[in-house]
């Protein structure tokens, strides 16, 4: 009997531990639930090298294979797993089919080196026009024969006036192609009212370079050279020769070859708009026919001439 009932207190003893104890696990387990994630397991970030961060169950870390963050520069580092920063990953879900989390830390810009130089293609004007007049100066011209006779009588001009029409258009940006006639007139001082009309139709090639000027309007030095022919009417001469010809009167024409060396510079107004300054010489190969006993020598034309530029 007496060890019945020993057996019986020790019993009951025990049952009252293991209440205790089972109580006191449910308080615990009820004053801890308000610190950790809801989720119900422990969770740590893996934070690799270059920023990402990925949320793991702290049990997962010892499966597997080792996680040497190949694609994120390096292994990771182990850090204490922050809820307003790294947010929760669901559970049970593969980590291979959920996106790395980023980090809204790290902001990578490439900026350049230096900001390139835009490039400009160069369209050719389709067509320009070029209007000029100016003042002429004639060399003294030799008369070389009169009536078949040899002779050393020289005609002799004062300054008279010009004017040029040109056509043209681009072939590249530093090259033209042009063509141009003209008119001039300059008194001759062999006869009360002798002069000399000069009507040359020429193509050429006119080299261009433009220059920007700061602050400025843009600059085009040229330089051109023309060939062609020339009509020169001659109106009313009346001399002595000099030699052994007698005197001439009379009003002759010649064809003659000419050729042309122009230079000057072109100012941007406007656009489509040019003032154009430049000077040219242009000369005779001699005659290529007459309708009188008359032949002449060299004569050589210097321009200072000004004028308009426009584009079409």
């Amino acid at each position: 009997m007496k060890i019945h009932n020993l057996k019986k207190s020790v019993f009951i003893v025990l049952a009252g531990a293991v209440l205790a104890n089972a109580r006191l696990f449910a308080q615990t387990e009820n004053s801890g639930s308000s610190t950790k994630p809801s989720t119900g397991v422990n969770l740590v970030t893996k934070e690799y090298p270059d920023g990402t961060r990925q949320v793991v169950r702290w049990a997962d870390l010892g499966g597997g294979s080792i996680d040497r963050g190949e694609s994120h520069g390096g292994p990771p580092k182990i850090v204490p797993f922050d809820p307003k920063r790294d947010g929760f990953v669901p559970i049970g879900k593969d980590e291979s089919l959920s996106e790395p989390v980023k980090s809204p830390m790290v902001t990578q810009v490439t900026q350049p080196l230096a900001r390139p130089k835009s490039l400009e293609t160069y369209e050719p004007d389709a067509l320009y026009a070029r209007f000029q007049i100016g003042l002429t100066v004639l060399n003294d011209q030799s008369i070389q024969q009169v009536n078949g006779v040899s002779s050393s009588t020289n005609l002799t001009f004062d300054p008279g006036i010009r004017g040029t029409i040109e056509l043209g258009g681009d072939l590249m940006e530093y090259l033209a192609l042009e063509g141009n006639i003209g008119v001039a007139w300059n008194s001759c001082n062999q006869g009360s009212d002798a002069g000399l009309f000069q009507i040359p139709a020429m193509i050429g090639l006119l080299g261009k370079y433009p220059i920007e000027v700061d602050g400025g309007p843009k600059l085009t030095p040229y330089f051109g050279i023309d060939g062609g022919v020339e009509a020169l009417l001659y109106d009313s001469l009346s001399f002595v020769d000099q030699g052994e010809g007698g005197a001439y009167s009379g009003s002759p024409y010649f064809i003659s070859p000419v050729w042309q060396i122009r230079t000057g510079v072109m100012v941007a107004l406007q656009d489509k708009w040019n003032l154009v300054a430049g000077y040219s010489f242009m000369g005779t190969w001699g005659s290529l026919g007459t309708n009188s006993n008359l032949n002449p020598g060299f004569l050589g034309t210097s321009t200072i001439e000004i004028g308009f530029q426009t584009q079409f």
